[in-house]
């Protein structure tokens, strides 16, 4: 079975296929590479130096020997204590861009009498349970080490946050799980799929694809597309996608342009059409589909935003275009990160934009926080598109959220920031007798045109930012306090909209808004 290329697109135009030659029967010579040069001056950038890997591998050793004694200490029972993520097996870290994720897996035995509950009192139990154990376990050890930053978070369940020389660590506890159970009862905890993801990627990837993963993850990072603290977008490409597209494409080339062709041509191990795989349910509303290769009932690109994902696309376009022209400082541009630009925006988007900026109490996960924002702002770009009555008030509006902890900031950009007081508001169609006469009982002023009646409408508000600021002080999450000046987070926020996000909502316009490049 041809697992790499089945359902890819061999006619894409940038694509021309020079020869086809056997590499496992699943992956094909594209004759559009990126040059040697160019590759190796890329990975020098990318690749993490000795220094970095031998402190990554001491922190782990020393963090899994200590949680193991206080384990022994505490009478603790546990399957493994091993990293996770790109610092653990699969080793497709970037260099001064890793973190370390240790995970200690519990044994469903220990836990038989709380795993048996219904689920709302089993998470509640099992909330306080590993709310304890991150107590007396894990806060011991890192205090230990005099880590520094220390920290319980809590996402599904609760986890310890530190850093150590500069490296930031999450110590998170999952379930071990075997694959088949997973697949049959699903997982308990959102993290205990991990160790399998880990351990497929690490097994798949040779040297060469190692690099290859390095290089589209950090194209990713560099389009403030990736994972869950993505610029655009609500959340990002994920690295586990990305090694798993790479992985199936055979390389980086294939895969970035699988990529672009998943929205019809979808990754599946088990090689079901994009027609069956949209019958199962869940998958009727995803936007893209990368089968979890260690759990084939799951689509791991369920959570891309589609707004990340079309950013990516026009990205990946241009990339391919500025490989074909071997235009090196282009695609080391595309492919290295570099800060979000914290100048003004254009006095003419300015004008049109509404930014504000809030502090976290610390207490809460980041996610939680983001998407509390990612709901307070849907409900406030519909409320400043249309009127009570369905007409429309200042037309277009987009926003977008931003964070770097404990900052948050949401920003908008409102197609006609002042309207006027009065509108018209449209009634029902003149031959509804019944209806009109109920229309025109209800309104002084009535006139008739187009086939329906029609009055005239006082509006509440006429000015964006007015609405903006009052909706926010209403309904602003109560784990963030709004401050009186905004940051450079903001200042990034606004730059995201402005210089990328209007490249892709083509259906949104302002008067006499500049024209934005990347």
């Amino acid at each position: 079975m041809d697992l790499g290329v089945e359902n890819f697109n061999p006619f894409h135009p940038y694509l021309e296929i020079h020869q086809i030659h056997s590499r496992n029967q699943d992956s094909r010579n594209m004759a559009l590479e990126i040059a040697p040069g160019i590759r190796e001056k890329m990975l020098d950038l990318l690749v993490p130096t000795k220094k970095e890997i031998e402190l990554q591998k001491r922190i782990i050793e020393q963090l899994c020997r200590l949680l193991r004694n206080r384990a022994d200490i505490l009478d603790v029972n546990y399957a493994f204590i091993e990293p996770q993520g790109s610092t653990g097996k699969k080793q497709t870290q970037l260099r001064y861009d890793a973190d370390i994720d240790l995970f200690v897996g519990l044994d469903t035995s220990d836990y038989e009498e709380t795993l048996a509950l219904d689920s709302d009192k089993r998470d509640r139990k099992l909330g306080r349970t590993l709310d304890r154990l991150v107590d007396t376990w894990f806060q011991p050890v890192l205090e230990e080490v005099s880590a520094e930053q220390i920290q319980k978070a809590y996402s599904q369940h609760p986890y310890l946050t530190g850093e150590i020389d500069g490296v930031d660590i999450d110590i998170v506890f999952c379930f071990d799980l075997s694959r088949q159970e997973i697949m049959e009862s699903g997982p308990i905890t959102a993290v205990d799929r991990t160790p399998h993801h880990t351990n497929y990627v690490a097994q798949k990837l040779d040297d060469k694809l190692r690099q290859d993963v390095r290089i589209f993850k950090s194209f990713v990072k560099a389009g403030y597309g990736y994972g869950d603290k993505c610029a655009i977008g609500r959340m990002g490409i994920t690295g586990f996608t990305i090694e798993v597209l790479s992985i199936f494409s055979g390389g980086l080339i294939p895969a970035i342009v699988r990529f672009l062709n998943l929205r019809d041509m979808p990754l599946d191990p088990e090689n079901r059409t994009l027609e069956e795989l949209m019958k199962i349910e869940g998958f009727q509303d995803d936007h893209l589909i990368i089968i979890d290769p260690t759990d084939t009932n799951r689509n791991a690109a369920s959570s891309f935003d589609s707004r990340t994902v079309k950013w990516t696309n026009l990205r990946i376009e241009k990339l391919l275009g500025d490989i074909k022209e071997e235009d090196s400082a282009a695609i080391i541009k595309q492919v290295i990160e570099k800060p979000i630009p914290v100048s003004a925006p254009p006095s003419r988007i300015e004008n049109h934009a509404h930014v504000s900026e809030f502090k976290s109490d610390e207490n809460v996960h980041y996610t939680i926080l983001r998407d509390k924002l990612y709901s307070l702002g849907n409900k406030l770009q519909y409320l400043l598109e249309k009127e009570r009555t369905g007409e429309k008030r200042f037309g277009r509006a987009l926003f977008e959220v931003y964070f770097e902890e404990p900052i948050y900031s949401i920003a908008f950009l409102v197609e006609s920031p002042n309207i006027s007081k009065k509108y018209e508001r449209r009634g029902p169609p003149i031959h509804l007798s019944e209806a009109v006469r109920n229309f025109k009982e209800s309104h002084d002023r009535i006139i008739e045109k187009d086939g329906y009646v029609w009055t005239i409408e006082e509006r509440e508000w006429t000015n964006a930012s007015n609405l903006i600021d009052s909706s926010i002080s209403e309904k602003m999450p109560e784990e963030l306090r709004r401050l009186p000046e905004i940051g450079d987070v903001s200042r990034k926020n606004l730059n995201v909209l402005h210089k990328y996000i209007l490249q892709i909502e083509t259906n949104f316009t302002l008067d006499d808004a500049e024209e934005s490049n990347e």
